[in-house]
């Protein structure tokens, strides 16, 4: 079952985690690679997992979260800060 998006947006500990690995993973323009910045998390949080939050992929809880700017259309993904 997914958390909904309200909810994640109060989680504060999830925002700072999702932001801080976004940050670390950023280059001078503000774009981090998703799978870096999936990494980041990871390395923070070694039991992290977006399915814990009912989302099947990173990306997806980045999405819900609605607290960055995601692309995906040139093959590969990149995220930042609003």
């Amino acid at each position: 079952m997914k958390v909904p998006a309200a909810t994640l947006q109060k989680d504060a500990v999830l925002a700072t985690l999702l932001r801080s690995s976004v940050d670390a993973a950023s280059a001078e323009d503000g774009w981090a690679n998703l799978s870096t910045a999936g990494q980041l998390v990871r390395k923070q949080q070694p039991d992290f997992d977006s399915r814990n939050w009912g989302y099947a992929k990173f990306t997806d809880l980045l999405k819900a979260v609605d607290i960055f700017v995601i692309e995906t259309g040139s093959g590969v993904g990149r995220v930042r800060l609003r």
